[in-house]
């Protein structure tokens, strides 16, 4: 297989891998964005670790110009394939495209400057600025979601508040609650819930205008901070894809003499 094929082949998969990942994204988003529940997210994570990998890869192994824009250019477009068209896209669709190149401009740089491929390196050096734009991307379709802009104009706390509300009451009052019956503890969480509910929904009143932004400029804040996790486990997702690539010789390390400027007084 010739190169040009390679890195047509690359391209489909990194295409095929978005559109899965975009898919899961919109499930996510879509519903109830929820963190404690394995069922909900862990599909979403997982297609985020392929894709990020995958990407990364793929901007590594595409030295051509032309080429490694379509990289981000084909994530960007499954993400329009996927989600309705809206103006606020075009902006994060080149968010997506500079960032991304701006990854890969540093993975070459990486493999370029150093004597030994040490992948490890060379994708952790890279794989931020290719995640990055993903996340963004993420929050950007939770704030034009349907539910979290008609949040906006209502006057009760979004689904997802409320859940956050319920879950803190139960840990807090959980032992002090034990001593009763099921079912009246089971009333008491609910009758507690509910007063913090409308304390918080009386006292947001005003700002509820605010409530897609917000919620939208929350989820990327957990995006970002967990984006260390992300990162890391990405390279050795990518790691391993690499190993798998070198395994079946669609891609060679060889060896060559090179020469190395020595500054002397």
């Amino acid at each position: 297989m010739n190169n040009l094929y390679k890195k047509i082949l690359l391209l489909v998969v990194v295409f095929i891998v978005a559109i899965f990942f975009w898919f899961a994204i919109k499930s996510w988003v879509g519903g109830v964005v929820k963190f404690t529940d394995p069922g909900v997210w862990l599909t979403p994570l997982i297609a985020l670790l392929i894709l990020a990998s995958v990407t990364a890869i793929s901007l590594v192994l595409i030295d051509d110009r032309l080429y490694s824009i379509l990289v981000p250019f084909l994530i960007g477009l499954g993400f329009l394939i996927v989600f309705n068209f809206n103006t606020l896209y075009p902006g994060t669709f080149s968010a997506l495209i500079l960032f991304q190149l701006y990854g890969g401009k540093l993975l070459r740089e990486e493999v370029t400057e150093r004597n030994r491929i040490n992948l490890r390196v060379i994708l952790r050096r890279g794989m931020p600025w290719v995640i990055l734009p993903l996340l963004i991307m993420v929050s950007f379709a939770f704030y034009l979601d349907p539910r979290i802009q008609a949040a906006g104009g209502t006057n009760e706390l979004p689904s997802t508040i409320k859940q956050v509300i319920s879950q803190t009451v139960t840990n807090f009052l959980g032992r002090e609650l034990q001593s009763l019956p099921s079912a009246e503890r089971q009333s008491a969480e609910n009758q507690i819930t509910n007063q913090v509910i409308n304390t918080f929904t009386d006292f947001l009143k005003p700002y509820f205008k605010y409530t897609p932004p917000v919620l939208a400029f929350g989820l990327f804040l957990i995006l970002q901070g967990l984006s260390l996790v992300f990162v890391w486990l990405s390279v050795w997702l990518g790691m391993a894809i690499f190993l798998m690539l070198k395994k079946i010789n669609f891609v060679r390390i060889i060896e060559k003499t090179t020469m190395a400027e020595e500054l002397k007084l």
